[in-house]
């Protein structure tokens, strides 16, 4: 479990330092976390794909 914390936390500060090119991703990171912005990102990339194929 503290490896996947600390993991969480290193991609954490990258996805801060990219802020600039995708504030929304970083936004995101911001108010639910690592984990919950992948569950999301994840979630609409299904919708997508089941409302279009």
């Amino acid at each position: 479990m503290k490896i996947n914390i600390a993991i969480t936390k290193q991609i954490g500060i990258t996805n801060e330092a990219k802020a600039p090119e995708l504030p929304e991703l970083s936004f995101l990171t911001g108010v639910v976390g690592f984990d919950g912005a992948v569950a999301i990102t994840l979630n609409l990339v299904l919708v997508f794909v089941y409302l279009f194929s």
